[in-house]
């Protein structure tokens, strides 16, 4: 959690090599700042483990964490329920839409686990063949016929219609 965190750190070379108290501070604001990320995830009984001993969604909400240790207005997701099992997803979910709503961070996120995307997205843009086939709001695209056709086939999208 802290390793991306020393890059931005002000301790020059010869304050770390001697553990000053500077270092020693910023160290600690460091880790309290890592810490208050894995809470919020609600992680922070895995702070003392290393990353390769969590299982492979518990990472992926670890990696989430660590970024919101910088603060960002935006966050770029690419395919966070890749892999996750349905209860992991309905986690991730949960965990998006707080990030959201109560850090007001903007999500831009690429997915094709469609029922994440209605859930967290407040505008969609549809992408098939990459080309933009649809855009707005959930609703809207979810019931677009040419979205319907691209991810459920040409069946469907007549049953639907």
């Amino acid at each position: 959690m802290m390793v991306g965190m020393h890059l931005m750190g002000r301790s020059g070379f010869w304050s770390t090599a001697f553990h000053t108290r500077a270092v020693l501070r910023e160290e600690g604001e460091m880790r309290r700042r890592a810490l208050d990320a894995l809470d919020y995830v609600g992680f922070a009984h895995f702070a003392d483990r290393p990353g390769n001993a969590l299982s492979f969604g518990q990472q992926r909400i670890v990696e989430i964490a660590r970024t919101l240790i910088y603060e960002p207005r935006v966050v770029l997701l690419d395919e966070p329920a890749v892999g996750l099992s349905v209860n992991r997803v309905d986690e991730l979910d949960a965990l998006l839409r707080r990030i959201r709503d109560e850090r007001g961070i903007t999500l831009i996120m690429i997915e094709h686990v469609i029922r994440l995307v209605m859930g967290v997205a407040d505008h969609i843009v549809v992408l098939s063949s990459g080309r933009k086939i649809a855009e707005g709001l959930p609703a809207a695209v979810r019931d677009d016929p040419m979205v319907v056709e691209a991810y459920l086939g040409k069946q469907a999208a007549a049953h639907h219609a």
